[in-house]
């Protein structure tokens, strides 16, 4: 997948196969599809990041994403399609700070004279606290 946008700013896009979305925060992303109906199922499983203390709740969800590319008003031939021999998608570790660190990197602004990155170049003040 490709993602384009986070929280309704455009960024660079950038593939990834496991995403981190935390609360609150938004992340549009582009899926690649197959015309083979048999290649347009696919299993998604989602569970929280945590490295802090207490407890939490740690719960594995899983979902099926069917991509129907027939056109209105025709019989879907997807409604044929076995679930039972989708590969599991694997996810990093629920503490992997290393993912998470990785991930947030890959953000980066669109930079283009339409999407400019305007950010002071210059000092004006300067703070000091004890």
């Amino acid at each position: 997948m490709t993602i384009v946008e986070a929280d309704a700013v455009y960024v660079k896009p950038f593939e990834t196969d496991t995403i981190l979305i935390t609360p609150g925060q938004t992340t549009n992303v582009l899926l690649k599809t197959h015309h083979n109906p048999q290649q347009t199922t696919f299993a998604m499983v989602a569970r929280p990041y945590f490295t802090g203390q207490g407890t939490f709740d740690n719960s594995t969800i899983d979902g099926i994403l069917m991509y129907d590319h027939n056109l209105p008003g025709t019989i879907s031939s997807s409604s044929n399609i076995s679930i039972k021999n989708l590969p599991i998608p694997t996810l990093p570790p629920i503490n992997s700070t290393s993912f998470v660190a990785n991930f947030t990197n890959k953000f980066r602004s669109l930079a283009s004279a339409k999407f400019p990155a305007n950010v002071p170049q210059n000092v004006d003040k300067h703070f000091f606290l004890p």
